[in-house]
């Protein structure tokens, strides 16, 4: 018996109590989750008799982890249907509900109240959520129409970019970024960008504040000291892009 089957026992068969479970991976918490779900199904609920699988939500974080889940909850249920066994006429009902019980990620899960009550959340009803490579595609359409737009009217802050040193592709990154963390984005408050007289002037007080360090290193053969000169090197010739910056560092 493994040191912690007291609480996975509790866990399973406490079905009126809530419980996290922390393991690494590998050490059975959705094998635990599977035997609580069962034991809601055929055993009892927390307020005593038994749930319909309908009711239940077991949420996993992948959507190959909801189908596993799916698969071995059949099994139990194919195998104590067919046994003369208490709750075999449960494990049956529960076959029936198996196909559209709430096992899925979490997204999937999101969906589905959003579907049942479009109207309350804001959405057109007809909406669909789209997959990782649906996203992508969306993306890149949304950001070379973007792009193109941007440059063709001059945009300052792209301009600016450009002239910098960043690339295309560094852009592109920092959009997909940006478009990642929209929620996140859409809240910040953010002051005005600086001026390029405000970046140089900034970056010619760093340069100042550097040479001064490296005049006091006493000891030239830490460790340290290519990677302080790289940078250095770096501001004196004026910030290119985060790419440059990873070039010219010492391996």
């Amino acid at each position: 018996m493994t040191s912690d089957a007291a609480d996975r026992r509790r866990a399973v068969e406490e079905v009126d109590r809530s419980f996290v479970l922390e393991a690494s991976a590998g050490t059975g918490k959705t094998n635990t989750l599977i035997e609580r779900v069962l034991r809601l199904v055929l055993v009892a609920g927390p307020s005593g008799p038994p749930l319909r699988l309908a009711s239940v939500a077991a949420i996993t974080f992948t959507e190959k982890a909801a189908g596993e889940m799916k698969v071995r909850l059949r099994q139990e249920f194919e195998r104590r249907a067919a046994a003369s066994v208490p709750e075999a006429e449960r494990a049956r009902q529960a076959l029936g509900d198996l196909e559209t019980a709430a096992i899925q990620t979490i997204h999937a899960f999101a969906v589905g109240l959003l579907k049942a009550r479009p109207v309350e959340a804001g959405l057109d009803p007809r909406f669909r959520a789209i997959d990782e490579a649906e996203s992508e595609l969306l993306f890149e359409e949304v950001w070379e129409a973007w792009l193109k737009r941007a440059i063709a009217e001059r945009r300052g802050p792209i301009e600016r970019a450009l002239r910098g040193g960043m690339g295309l592709s560094d852009l592109r990154t920092l959009a997909r970024i940006l478009a990642r963390q929209a929620r996140a984005v859409r809240d910040l408050a953010l002051d005005p960008p600086p001026s390029e007289a405000e970046v140089a002037a900034r970056r010619a007080a760093l340069l100042k504040e550097a040479c001064e360090f490296e005049r006091r290193i006493t000891d030239r053969s830490d460790k340290l000291v290519p990677h302080f000169r790289a940078a250095l090197q770096w501001l004196r010739t004026g910030p290119r892009t985060c790419a440059s910056w990873s070039r010219s560092r010492p391996s």
